[in-house]
């Protein structure tokens, strides 16, 4: 029986990069708080987000503890010459993924999110430039003051590529 087990030989490489929010929409304390009397002022429909994210905001400028930006993890696995696995943090849209496995047209690539603790919405840079409710009203669940910068898919190309960089080097 030719049943021997293969010997897989794992190589991985991680980083943790952030990605800038877009502040420029970020309003004043007065708004904010005169926005705490509208019904649905983000237009979430559910009171205590809009309450939540308001709350936030306030406390951030009046602190002035205003995150610039968000952590994204990203781990690469070789599982051989030919086929590897990339993770990250987050709901990663699907444009996104096809991206990363576009990189790497000589492999067979596998992409998943939700590979850390954060589940928030990652859209692409075409999603942000349509807007919706992948760059604009989900960001108020994960309490993110702006939506990502149009830079986004470049900062997670370099990423990607870097990381395959480090295991090509041997430095997995």
């Amino acid at each position: 029986d030719n049943m021997t087990p293969s010997v897989l030989d794992l190589k991985h490489a991680e980083s943790v990069f952030e990605v800038p929010y877009d502040l420029s929409q970020v309003k004043s304390i007065d708004e904010y708080m005169e926005m705490m009397d509208e019904e649905d002022p983000l237009e979430c429909q559910i009171p205590e987000v809009n309450k939540g994210f308001l709350s936030y905001m306030i406390e951030r400028i009046r602190t002035n503890t205003m995150p610039t930006g968000n952590d994204l993890h990203m781990t690469m696995v070789k599982l051989c010459d030919e086929i590897q696995i990339v993770g990250m943090s987050c709901e990663i849209s699907a444009e996104l993924g096809r991206m990363v496995k576009d990189l790497f047209p000589d492999q067979k690539t596998i992409f998943l999110g939700y590979c850390y603790e954060d589940d928030y919405y990652v859209p692409s840079k075409s999603m942000i430039l349509e807007g919706g409710y992948e760059t604009d009203r989900s960001r108020y669940l994960g309490l993110h003051p702006g939506r990502y910068v149009l830079e986004i898919d470049d900062i997670i190309t370099r990423n990607a590529l870097e990381l395959d960089g480090q295991l090509s080097r041997g430095q997995g």
